[in-house]
């Protein structure tokens, strides 16, 4: 989306996603997960609003089990998700610009390339290293944003077992849970790491 919009920069279109996505990155966490539950409550009755799993369902290996976790996980992960949709635009806008106004746009264009080939084949490959570097960073501080869907959505997830943990003074269990969370960051660090020096090799090339 933020690609397409810096393609079309300083269109119509561009003025709206902007816009629009000004206006979504103000919007709490909590409002956010609450807009999406009272939508799915009252107009679309399509997905569970509540828990994660539907009670006194029969827990087995089998597809109507699995289906029955990915259809109460929707909501929540559709939530997270638009929160950071904002985010990911104005970085994605950013770095394509950049791309954008470089020379070898030019000379792809004189070719008589067609747009998407442009922006998927040369922009967005020389664009990926920001882009990858917000997704990477909203993984870590996601897990301030769960603990408010979480509860708004009753989802039995790590959110709410922190707060629990908070509740009860479970302190053992929020070390443990705290010690999960900081190696998950440092891998996700890592495989960032790994990732950039692929990326800076095949440049090379």
């Amino acid at each position: 989306m933020g690609s397409f919009s810096a393609w079309n920069c300083q269109r119509k279109i561009d003025t709206i996603l902007y816009q629009g996505m000004v206006i979504i990155s103000e919007i709490p966490s909590f409002l956010t997960a609450n807009m999406i539950l009272m939508f799915f409550i009252i107009k679309w009755r399509i997905l569970p609003t509540a828990g994660g799993i539907t009670p006194f369902i029969k827990i087995e290996f089998s597809w109507n089990f699995i289906l029955d976790i990915i259809k109460h996980a929707i909501l929540p992960s559709l939530t997270l998700t638009f929160l950071r949709l904002s985010d990911f635009y104005f970085v994605s806008r950013s770095a394509m610009l950049q791309q954008i106004q470089k020379k070898y746009v030019e000379t792809a264009q004189a070719k008589s390339l067609g747009d998407i080939y442009i922006l998927m084949r040369h922009c967005l490959p020389n664009a990926i290293n920001p882009i990858m570097t917000r997704f990477l960073l909203s993984i870590q501080i996601m897990f301030n944003a769960t603990l408010i869907v979480e509860n708004v959505f009753k989802y039995p997830g790590i959110g709410k077992l922190i707060r629990d943990a908070v509740f009860y003074r479970d302190y053992l269990l929020l070390q443990g849970i705290f010690l999960v969370i900081t190696i998950f960051i440092l891998t996700i660090s890592l495989l960032g790491e790994n990732f950039y020096q692929t990326i800076e090799k095949r440049k090379e090339l």
